[in-house]
């Protein structure tokens, strides 16, 4: 469960001016939907709630990350102060984080009960950032990543393995 943290007048702002650029991209698509704003350990958090979420998300979210990755640049233009956010469709984001960390731990508790290292599917960056904020406090395992660009994954290593 995503652990809500209070906004500050500023967050406040800046998420309305963030919430309207999204606004602003969703009428020009003419995609009816509605913004909710929520923030939580990985930053704010902009639901879109709509009818016509498979346009938005797209295959394996191909589509969210790249309306987000849009978006994110023109906020850095017009806010012009680092913003960190995620944009979501229907809870798609937070299903997906939901069940990202279930898989962390059950792959920690498999990479104890075998006594070795587990090798991930290359993810990513907010998918490994998932895994590793999810097994950080995990007793027995410690997380890192390994290889480059589109091959980079998460290993799940045993504490006091090599590093």
């Amino acid at each position: 469960m995503d652990k809500i943290v209070n906004f500050n007048k500023n967050d406040n702002n800046k998420a309305e001016a963030i919430k309207e650029i999204i606004n602003k991209f969703l009428l020009k698509m003419k995609i009816p939907a509605e913004i909710s704003i929520k923030k939580n350990e990985l930053g704010f958090v902009f639901n879109i709630k709509t009818n016509e979420p498979n346009f938005l998300i797209g295959q394996k979210g191909i589509n969210l990350y790249a309306l987000q990755h849009l978006i994110r640049l023109v906020v850095a233009k017009e806010i012009k102060e680092p913003s960190y956010f995620v944009l979501d469709v229907n809870n798609y984001f937070e299903h997906k984080t939901r069940l990202l960390k279930e898989l962390a731990i059950s792959l920690a508790e498999e990479a104890i009960l075998k006594r070795k290292e587990i090798i991930l599917q290359p993810m990513r960056s907010y998918e490994r950032r998932i895994i590793h904020l999810a097994l950080s406090d995990y007793q027995g395992v410690f997380t890192k990543s390994t290889g480059s660009g589109e091959n980079r994954r998460v290993v799940i290593k045993l504490t006091g393995s090599p590093k």
